[in-house]
C-alpha cells in the first residue's frame, strides 16, 4: 500500500464482510487509516454461489454492525485520519437517535 501511495496511486480497500470475520471490521478499519489508504468500503457477502453455506446476517445484527462501523468511522475521522468510508443507507445517525 505504501508503495501504491508514494507512486501517486489511489487506494481503496473493499472488505468483503461475513460472520466468520465481522469481528475483524474496525481492526481492518484501523489499519487503512493508519496506512492512509483514499477510501474504504465494505460489503456483505451474499449467501449465493461460492457463500451458499455461509451464514447470514439477521437485520438486527447487520444493524448493530452498521453501528460499531460508524462509531470507528467517527472516531478514527475525530483524530484526523483522511481515509473516506464509504457510507450505508441514508444517514447512519438515524441509528443513534
Amino acid at each position: 500500500m505504501k508503495d501504491l501511495k508514494s507512486a501517486g496511486i489511489r487506494t481503496v480497500v473493499m472488505y468483503s464482510i461475513s460472520k466468520q470475520n465481522e469481528k475483524d471490521l474496525t481492526d481492518v478499519m484501523q489499519l487503512a487509516s493508519d496506512l492512509s489508504v483514499d477510501a474504504f468500503a465494505f460489503a456483505r457477502v451474499c449467501g449465493y454461489g461460492n457463500g451458499k453455506n455461509l451464514d447470514d446476517f439477521t437485520p438486527d445484527e447487520y444493524r448493530n454492525l452498521l453501528l460499531k462501523a460508524y462509531t470507528k468511522e467517527k472516531e478514527l475521522i475525530a483524530k484526523g485520519s483522511k481515509t473516506k468510508f464509504n457510507k450505508k443507507g441514508p444517514s447512519l445517525d438515524t441509528f443513534t437517535e
